[in-house]
């Protein structure tokens, strides 16, 4: 089930600010770095307004963690991981059996 845990990840999280009523985003900080498996689930090409680009979907799995799940309303992705200078979007969290031991994370890659 669980591939060896040799892939370290930054866990960033969105930080956002708002100015007058207006959201403006200011970027990514790193709230951990943790260790974790990636596996590649599919991949699909994408072309929007005469632009061409590849989404790949993955399964990452790390250890329990309960501050990654997405709860806010915002279009955009809350929290991204970066491995190896690539960066994955987190689009699911699951606590996996509710034992609080492993979590497993459906995330996108776009190139």
């Amino acid at each position: 089930m669980i591939d060896k845990l040799w892939r370290r990840a930054q866990v960033q999280e969105r930080s956002v600010t708002r100015v007058q009523g207006v959201k403006t985003s200011d970027g990514w900080s790193t709230i951990d770095t943790v260790y974790c498996s990636l596996k590649p689930l599919s991949a699909r090409e994408l072309r929007i307004a005469d632009q061409n680009g590849e989404v790949v979907d993955h399964e990452i799995w790390m250890r329990y963690r309960n501050d990654l799940g997405d709860s806010n309303t915002e279009l955009l992705p809350r929290h991204q991981l970066i491995i190896d200078e690539r960066t994955f979007d987190v689009r699911s969290v699951e606590n996996v059996d509710f034992r609080d031991e492993w979590t497993r994370l459906k995330v996108e890659e776009r190139t």
